[in-house]
């Protein structure tokens, strides 16, 4: 469970505004487009299951249609999860549509939700609300068990 609420942290990605913004633009695809390692992360309420951007490396790349992003410990290499899909975006909306995880968590498989962000310069700046979800089995669907807010900031990278 701990792990889920931090990988859907990650699949659905958000940053802190305050303070980071000198000149936004609306991005687009083409400016989206190559690979982008997260630099910094905040989750309202706190959480123990933040992040840990210090020892862990989280990079993103994207196309023109699709998104991969994947996880892995600067000290060993060792790769600890990778997810991607699809994407869309209009405006300041941006939408990923989870289509393979690893490792694999049916609660969030085939997810998709909605973000605002915005371009500066090299930072893109993603904010949404994230929800926690688990499979009741005497409804036979998926439930919310929280929600929270989740920003981050993804560093382009060369």
């Amino acid at each position: 469970m701990n792990f889920r609420i931090v990988l859907l942290g990650l699949l659905f990605t958000a940053c802190n505004t305050s303070g980071e913004l000198n000149n936004p633009e609306t991005p687009t695809r083409s400016a989206l487009e190559g690979k982008w390692k997260l630099v910094s992360v905040m989750q309202e309420p706190q959480s123990t299951h933040q992040p840990n951007i210090d020892s862990t490396a989280y990079y993103k790349i994207l196309t023109t249609n699709t998104f991969a992003w994947f996880i892995y410990s600067k000290n060993s290499g060792e790769l600890t999860a990778t997810a991607g899909g699809s994407y869309e975006l209009e405006g300041e909306k941006y939408t990923e549509y989870l289509e393979y995880i690893y490792p694999h968590d049916p609660a969030i498989m085939s997810s998709s939700i909605p973000f605002r962000c915005q371009l500066n310069q090299d930072r893109w700046i993603h904010s949404g609300y994230m929800e926690t979800r688990e499979y009741d089995s005497l409804i036979h669907e998926y439930v919310v068990l929280s929600k929270y807010k989740l920003e981050e900031i993804w560093e382009r990278v060369e």
